[in-house]
């Protein structure tokens, strides 16, 4: 129960909207490229039209399915924590070329800092699925230390945000996992 309360209050806390402000900061696009599926993966297909490939022993958790929120979750560590990945779908009135990457970094920052993320790293990356906007930050919660990175990609009418937490100290443990997931993600739009 202490991992979900924790995730929804992560995801929840996290989720941005974008609009006018000030000039965004140069940054540097990453591109993560499209990758077959690892033979160790499972593909999770949404009834929505978005799919994803996840490490096969990691569990979906589709509890809160109903807002829009599909969970994947690592198996448990030795001290009982799990790695999560949180898939948020949005719907809005936009179309896809409203949006501004390099303006979302600096309104992903500033949600990361106002909930608390320290060593906050923003950069515009490039999915096989198209241009996305990536935050990256530590953050505390109850005196333990979290790791996020949140990726946020949106269409015509729809969006996504990916959240991926793990603990601090495990973060590079999972890298590959998140970066093999984002690699497989396919928004369907």
């Amino acid at each position: 129960m202490k991992r979900r309360v924790l995730f929804a209050s992560l995801l929840s806390g996290l989720l941005l909207v974008t609009g006018c402000g000030s000039a965004a900061p140069e940054v540097e696009k990453v591109v993560i490229s499209s990758i077959e599926v690892p033979g160790d993966y499972s593909v999770y297909e949404d009834d929505l039209g978005w799919s994803l490939a996840h490490p096969g022993d990691w569990s979906v958790d589709e509890t809160a399915k109903e807002y829009g929120t599909i969970g994947f979750v690592s198996p448990s560590a030795e001290d009982g924590f799990k790695a999560t990945l949180g898939v948020l779908r949005t719907e809005h009135e936009f179309m896809a070329s409203d949006f501004n990457y390099e303006e979302l970094t600096t309104a992903i920052q500033g949600a990361l800092e106002n909930n608390g993320g320290m060593n906050v790293l923003t950069e515009v990356i490039e999915l096989p699925a198209g241009e996305a906007a990536r935050g990256v930050a530590d953050l505390e919660r109850d005196g333990v230390a979290f790791k996020t990175s949140q990726v946020q990609i949106y269409g015509d009418g729809v969006g996504y945000i990916l959240t991926f937490t793990t603990l601090g100290d495990r973060f590079e443990e999972y890298i590959d996992e998140f970066e093999n997931m984002l690699a497989t993600f396919a928004p369907g739009f």
